[in-house]
């Protein structure tokens, strides 16, 4: 019931919902709103309704790497926009590639962005090693 109610409160206050599927680095752990979801898994944010609104949510997370487990934290912004048509037929996912994996062994913060079918920014990820 909470939850309906949040969401309720959320559309009326000019947000929205959209689902990210986060697919690799498969078995990583991430906990985000006190929620903890193994890859992959889909999850549901509320973001701002109409661009250029920007919503925040922090989230720490856990990636399998065959050095051991890479402790990460940072945040994901939400960007508010207009769904096109062929965005309803479509996942909106996430891939945290080798390449950023190893940038994240080395100690450098990277971005992964996410974007519609449509073509606009769904989201923007930023994250770093937690030391």
């Amino acid at each position: 019931m909470r939850t309906v109610t949040a969401l309720c409160l959320a559309l009326i206050a000019g947000c929205t919902t959209t689902v990210v599927r986060f697919e690799e680095p498969p078995g990583t752990t991430m906990t985000l709103g006190g929620k903890t979801y193994t890859w992959p898994a889909e999850v549901q944010f509320v973001r701002p309704a109409e661009p250029p609104d920007v919503s925040v949510q922090y989230f720490t997370m856990v990636v399998p790497t065959a050095d051991g487990d890479l402790p990460a934290k940072g945040e994901i912004h939400l960007y508010g926009y207009f769904p096109k048509p062929v965005d309803k037929y479509t996942t909106n996912t996430c891939r945290i590639d080798a390449e950023h994996i190893e940038k994240l062994h080395a100690g450098y913060a990277v971005t992964v962005d996410g974007f519609s079918a449509g073509g606009d920014r769904i989201y923007q990820m930023i994250l770093g090693r937690d030391q």
